[in-house]
């Protein structure tokens, strides 16, 4: 990606609109992974959940959700799956000019989470100078 995680700030994004299903379980997020080393490898796992802390989402609407809001005080954020969760303006000042190698969007807890079974569809989901629009996108 060659962006910084200060660079993608308000570039971290999508819309959705779930039917039948919930998001409190830690899907869907965009997961980045950033390099701290300077290795041009990741080593830290940055991940951005939709439904932070058990919140839930609202289902047969569409939303639209930016992550990486600076003036968005929820904390939304994890480093490498732990917790506490932490605001996008933390995530700056602690991993700002480390590297994002690449993100993507997970939705993963249907399995162990049975009000995350349901549809969900996505759009427009951004993460860095990317939009991905369609399937073939992620190629």
């Amino acid at each position: 990606m060659s962006e910084t995680v200060s660079q993608v700030t308000d570039q971290v994004e999508l819309k959705f609109f779930f039917v039948g299903r919930d998001c409190a379980a830690g899907s869907p997020r965009i997961d980045l992974f950033v390099d701290t080393n300077g290795d041009h490898k990741f080593d830290t796992l940055l991940n951005g959940y939709v439904g932070p802390s058990g919140s839930g989402c609202v289902q047969n609407k569409w939303q639209y959700l930016d992550l990486a809001n600076l003036n968005d005080p929820t904390p939304r954020w994890g480093v490498n799956n732990g917790f506490p969760l932490q605001s996008w303006s933390s995530i700056v000042a602690t991993f700002g000019n480390d590297d994002v190698v690449f993100g993507h969007l997970v939705d993963d807890s249907q399995a162990f989470a049975p009000n995350n079974r349901g549809i969900a569809y996505y759009d427009l989901v951004s993460i860095g100078n990317r939009t991905f629009t369609s399937h073939e996108d992620g190629n």
